[in-house]
């Protein structure tokens, strides 16, 4: 089953999430990185900054699903808040 989000906002975005959510294992920053279709370099630097939750599991990182998701779902709902006069 393709992870993907597969076209603009809306429903889409939400089955993306439940998709995400109801995976069982721990995502790979190569898991993580394809999905969100970023660069691994990208997703270790968001790592490093702590702007992602994560796991260190010895000198690996992974990711959650469940956590990305709500992640995710924060992120969304931050991107719509304008300050200053600027929509972010």
């Amino acid at each position: 089953m393709p992870i993907a989000p597969t076209g603009p906002r809306g429903d889409n975005d939400l089955d993306f999430l439940d998709r995400l959510t109801s995976l069982g294992t721990l995502l790979t920053v190569k898991d993580l990185a394809r999905i969100l279709a970023i660069s691994e370099k990208t997703l270790y630097g968001y790592v490093a900054r702590n702007m992602i939750p994560y796991l260190k599991i010895q000198s690996s990182v992974r990711f959650r699903p469940k956590h990305i998701a709500q992640w995710l779902t924060c992120k969304d709902a931050r991107s719509d808040q304008v300050v200053g006069g600027k929509k972010f």
